[in-house]
């Protein structure tokens, strides 16, 4: 199993690889260094198609339910930083209503409600919006680390790392295949 979910970070990683050099040949998906928007702290031109190199190696790698759960999930969030990347002109209500849609579809269909924190045990309703609170923070958390300074890959990395050391010593392999495609 070990092999094959290395052959899947490979291929996660070369995707990813592919992804930019296309986006940055065809001038798609480019912030360019000049333009006006009040978020930009950028001094030359930088690719904007992170997500789709990941959704990509996704798509390609999906071999479980788990998987196929999280990609479904994860659409909706992805489809909106897409908008954002290529129009460059969506409203941050729709963004965040894609984002709203993603978290209530990841509840749904993986069961994971934040149930309790400690010692505060939330009732079922809340603790869903809680979850979906959640979701969408860390969602937006990234996308502003990433609009900011452009690091928001090393905080992912550190993230996922924890992540995947955790899955790893609890044998949990399927889920550690997901985060190395990510």
């Amino acid at each position: 199993m070990l092999p094959y979910i290395l052959a899947a970070f490979l291929i996660s990683f070369i995707i990813q690889l592919i992804t930019i050099y296309l986006t940055n040949k065809t001038n798609l998906f480019i912030d360019k260094a000049d333009s006006n928007k009040p978020q930009r702290f950028h001094n030359i031109s930088t690719p904007r198609a992170g997500g789709i190199g990941i959704f990509l190696a996704n798509l390609i790698l999906a071999i479980n339910p788990l998987s196929l759960k999280f990609i479904v999930s994860g659409f909706f969030a992805f489809f909106s930083g897409i908008l954002e990347d290529f129009h460059q002109k969506i409203s941050p209500k729709v963004r965040l209503i894609l984002q709203l849609f993603s978290g209530i579809v990841a509840v749904i269909l993986l069961g994971a409600v934040v149930k309790e924190i400690r010692l505060i045990e939330f009732p079922y309703p809340v603790a869903v919006a809680f979850t979906v609170f959640a979701i969408v923070g860390g969602i937006n958390a990234i996308n502003i680390i990433d609009g900011f300074n452009g690091l928001a890959s090393g905080v992912s990395l550190m993230i996922l790392t924890s992540f995947g050391i955790v899955s790893y010593l609890q044998q949990d392999y399927e889920l550690l295949f997901i985060i190395l495609i990510n």
